[in-house]
Protein backbone atom coordinates (compact mmCIF):
# COMPACT_ATOMS: atom_id res chain seq x y z
CA UNK A 1 0.00 0.00 0.00
CA UNK A 2 3.09 2.53 0.72
CA UNK A 3 4.63 2.01 -2.84
CA UNK A 4 1.23 3.30 -4.09
CA UNK A 5 0.43 5.68 -2.33
CA UNK A 6 4.26 7.05 -2.92
CA UNK A 7 3.47 6.39 -7.11
CA UNK A 8 -0.08 7.91 -6.76
CA UNK A 9 1.53 11.15 -4.87
CA UNK A 10 4.61 10.73 -7.71
CA UNK A 11 2.06 11.09 -10.47
CA UNK A 12 -0.10 13.59 -9.09
CA UNK A 13 2.98 15.76 -8.82
CA UNK A 14 4.15 15.25 -12.00
CA UNK A 15 0.58 16.19 -12.84
CA UNK A 16 1.15 19.42 -10.96
CA UNK A 17 4.40 20.37 -12.65
CA UNK A 18 3.28 19.35 -16.28
CA UNK A 19 -0.09 21.98 -15.46
CA UNK A 20 2.44 24.86 -14.64
CA UNK A 21 4.78 24.17 -18.04
CA UNK A 22 1.20 24.41 -19.84
CA UNK A 23 0.18 27.27 -18.30
CA UNK A 24 3.54 28.77 -19.31
CA UNK A 25 3.22 27.96 -22.38
CA UNK A 26 -0.22 29.45 -22.54
CA UNK A 27 0.54 32.40 -21.32
CA UNK A 28 4.34 32.84 -23.82
CA UNK A 29 1.57 31.78 -26.69
CA UNK A 30 -0.77 34.94 -25.55
CA UNK A 31 1.58 37.36 -25.18
CA UNK A 32 3.17 37.00 -29.07
CA UNK A 33 -0.79 36.54 -29.90
CA UNK A 34 -0.63 39.97 -28.45
CA UNK A 35 2.32 41.32 -29.89
CA UNK A 36 1.42 40.28 -33.61
CA UNK A 37 -1.87 41.92 -33.23
CA UNK A 38 -0.55 45.17 -32.02
CA UNK A 39 2.02 45.08 -35.19
CA UNK A 40 -0.82 44.48 -37.29
CA UNK A 41 -3.03 47.24 -36.13
CA UNK A 42 0.11 49.67 -35.97
CA UNK A 43 0.99 48.06 -39.87
CA UNK A 44 -3.13 48.66 -41.02
CA UNK A 45 -2.54 52.24 -39.39
CA UNK A 46 -0.09 52.80 -41.60
CA UNK A 47 -1.75 51.74 -44.60
CA UNK A 48 -5.03 53.17 -43.74
CA UNK A 49 -3.12 56.63 -43.83
CA UNK A 50 -2.07 56.28 -47.24
CA UNK A 51 1.66 57.46 -46.76
CA UNK A 52 3.75 57.21 -49.75
CA UNK A 53 7.26 57.36 -50.45
CA UNK A 54 9.87 59.10 -47.99
CA UNK A 55 6.89 59.15 -45.48
CA UNK A 56 5.96 55.25 -46.00
CA UNK A 57 9.46 54.12 -45.58
CA UNK A 58 10.13 56.04 -42.69
CA UNK A 59 7.14 54.49 -41.12
CA UNK A 60 7.78 50.90 -41.58
CA UNK A 61 11.18 51.69 -40.97
CA UNK A 62 9.77 53.33 -37.23
CA UNK A 63 7.56 49.95 -37.41
CA UNK A 64 10.74 47.60 -37.58
CA UNK A 65 12.56 49.55 -35.22
CA UNK A 66 9.99 49.01 -32.57
CA UNK A 67 8.97 45.23 -33.07
CA UNK A 68 11.73 43.65 -34.27
CA UNK A 69 14.71 45.73 -32.77
CA UNK A 70 12.63 46.36 -29.76
CA UNK A 71 13.36 49.78 -29.57
CA UNK A 72 9.39 51.06 -28.40
CA UNK A 73 10.45 54.41 -26.74
CA UNK A 74 11.50 55.75 -29.92
CA UNK A 75 10.30 60.10 -30.01
CA UNK A 76 10.08 59.56 -33.82
CA UNK A 77 7.77 56.71 -33.70
CA UNK A 78 5.46 58.20 -31.59
CA UNK A 79 6.05 61.37 -33.57
CA UNK A 80 5.42 59.75 -36.33
CA UNK A 81 2.37 57.81 -35.44
CA UNK A 82 0.67 61.20 -34.34
CA UNK A 83 1.50 62.53 -37.42
CA UNK A 84 0.26 59.12 -39.35
CA UNK A 85 -3.38 59.17 -37.15
CA UNK A 86 -3.73 63.26 -37.80
CA UNK A 87 -3.77 62.38 -41.60
CA UNK A 88 -6.41 59.26 -41.15
CA UNK A 89 -8.75 61.86 -39.46
CA UNK A 90 -8.45 64.51 -42.11
CA UNK A 91 -9.35 62.28 -44.69
CA UNK A 92 -12.05 60.47 -42.57
CA UNK A 93 -12.92 63.91 -42.20
CA UNK A 94 -12.63 64.83 -45.91
CA UNK A 95 -10.47 67.35 -44.80
CA UNK A 96 -7.33 68.50 -47.02
CA UNK A 97 -4.71 68.75 -44.94
CA UNK A 98 -2.37 71.55 -47.09
CA UNK A 99 -3.87 74.92 -46.75
CA UNK A 100 -3.65 76.07 -50.16
CA UNK A 101 -6.39 73.34 -51.69
CA UNK A 102 -8.55 74.09 -48.59
CA UNK A 103 -8.61 77.53 -49.95
CA UNK A 104 -8.91 76.50 -53.61
CA UNK A 105 -12.13 74.23 -52.54
CA UNK A 106 -13.77 77.26 -50.79
CA UNK A 107 -13.53 79.90 -53.69
CA UNK A 108 -14.35 76.94 -56.53
CA UNK A 109 -17.69 75.81 -54.00
CA UNK A 110 -18.77 80.04 -54.15
CA UNK A 111 -18.13 79.63 -58.06
CA UNK A 112 -20.71 76.85 -58.22
CA UNK A 113 -17.39 74.29 -59.34
CA UNK A 114 -17.43 70.67 -57.62
CA UNK A 115 -14.00 71.56 -55.66
CA UNK A 116 -11.20 69.07 -55.55
CA UNK A 117 -8.00 69.00 -53.96
CA UNK A 118 -4.72 68.37 -55.33
CA UNK A 119 -2.98 65.41 -54.03
CA UNK A 120 1.15 65.60 -52.87
CA UNK A 121 3.80 63.87 -54.46
CA UNK A 122 6.14 62.26 -52.16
Amino acid sequence: KKANSEATALQEQKIAWISQDLNKMRQSVREKEQYITAFKRELNNIMSSMVVGKELEESVKLLYKKFVRGESESKAFIKLGDHIMEKVGDLMHGNDVDDHSVLSLDTADKRGGGGGGHTRGH
